[in-house]
């Protein structure tokens, strides 16, 4: 069901104003995320929990300015009633829309949730389908081939998050691996250095960021997508990650569409980072399929996944922190992973390993790792 209101005034243009080209969302301190909360009784995110049950929407439970999974979702339903990216986020135009509600838009807004609540399911479902049908996110074109795919909350919420994540300028990543705008690495050989000459994004390239600028990537590819079939580098990136998301669901294997749309974006999310491949991981896969579940759910099932966060022969709490990024994506409300400290793990006066603690905001450790890297740095590091 999408939520994007055909309005008319009064209230239109105080959405137009929330839709505005000046509202474009951009990554700020003002943003908030799963795993913030408010540090006073009236903050940002109490203020939003408070509009968003004004609007009818339901699952919050209460006021308490924790940033937890029932507010990301809600945060994600208002915006789509805003006419904003699904992303989850409490961003600045997200926070404006919040802020300029008046009574007359609160009065629609409730009165459309009320229909759609009352309207039967056989309705509702058919309409979601010609909204899927109607919506594209994306065109993949492979040789002479040619095929739109239909925008789900999963896709848009997951490219979002990317955009995020990655920005829209070509950069180096953390492995020092030529990443495209979008978070894009490209096939090997199908990109040049200012000079003409091929080379492998992932490899010794010898590029710094100081001279990413002459790279030529017109002719970049990935999974059989070429560059050169699009006009922007949106459309690429789009085309490429639906195709990635093809072959997550693909490494899932069967009963991957059964998965809620969170624990698909979850799965997008883990593969991006750590490979397709991992789709197939048993601890990925229970994760998954307890991200789905109705009612209690099990933080140990949840939370499994993220012990694997080996490089080579180290163990980098840079990469146990990026697993649990995932996981708060599905996480439990209140059990937002917020920190992971780290300890020396010592035998006769000799440090033979590290230890790794999860934990939340208030201290609660989720879990427990001790593995057998003699270098990792000790100490704190905060999980955004």
């Amino acid at each position: 069901m999408t939520w994007h209101l055909e309005l008319n005034d009064p209230i239109e243009a105080a959405v137009a104003e929330a839709m505005a080209p000046d509202a474009v969302i951009t990554p700020d301190g003002n943003a908030f995320r799963q795993g913030d909360r408010d540090a006073g009784p009236n903050g940002t995110i109490r203020s939003a929990q408070t509009n968003m049950i004004r609007l009818g929407l339901d699952g919050i439970g209460e006021v308490d300015g924790v940033y937890g999974r029932n507010t990301m979702n809600a945060v994600q339903d208002a915006q789509g009633m805003f006419g904003l990216p699904r992303t989850g986020v409490l961003d600045q135009a997200t926070q404006d829309a919040f802020n300029n509600l008046t009574d007359d838009q609160i009065a629609f807004f409730t009165s459309e949730t009320e229909a759609v609540a009352a309207t039967p399911v056989a309705a509702v479902e058919e309409e979601t389908n010609q909204t899927e049908v109607s919506t594209s996110f994306a065109t993949i074109i492979s040789g002479d081939s040619s095929t739109e795919v239909a925008e789900t909350p999963s896709l848009r919420s997951g490219f979002d998050s990317l955009v995020e994540a990655e920005g829209t300028s070509i950069h180096l990543d953390g492995r020092g691996f030529l990443t495209l705008p979008y978070g894009i690495v490209p096939d090997a050989n199908s990109v040049k250095k200012a000079d003409g000459t091929v080379f492998d994004p992932t490899g010794s390239h010898g590029l710094t960021s100081s001279n990413l600028s002459g790279v030529d990537y017109a002719g970049a590819t990935k999974f059989g997508i070429s560059k050169t079939s699009y006009d922007t580098d949106e459309a690429f990136a789009k085309a490429v990650y639906s195709e990635f998301a093809t072959r997550t669901a693909s490494k899932y294997g069967e009963g991957f569409d059964g998965l809620t749309d969170t624990a698909k974006q979850a799965a997008y999310d883990m593969a991006w980072n750590a490979g397709i491949g991992s789709a197939g991981w048993s601890s990925v896969k229970t994760m998954l399929d307890e991200a789905s579940k109705e009612g209690a759910r099990s933080t140990e099932n949840l939370i499994g996944f993220t012990t694997n966060f080996r490089s080579g022969s180290d163990y980098p709490r840079g990469l146990l922190k990026r697993r649990l990024q995932t996981y708060n994506l599905v996480a439990n409300e209140g059990e937002e992973a917020s920190a992971v400290t780290t300890s020396a793990v010592s035998e006769g006066g000799v440090r033979t390993g590290t230890t790794y603690t999860a934990k939340t905001s208030d201290g609660t450790v989720l879990a427990t790792y001790t593995k057998p890297d003699n270098n990792e740095k000790l100490g704190t590091l905060t999980v955004e």
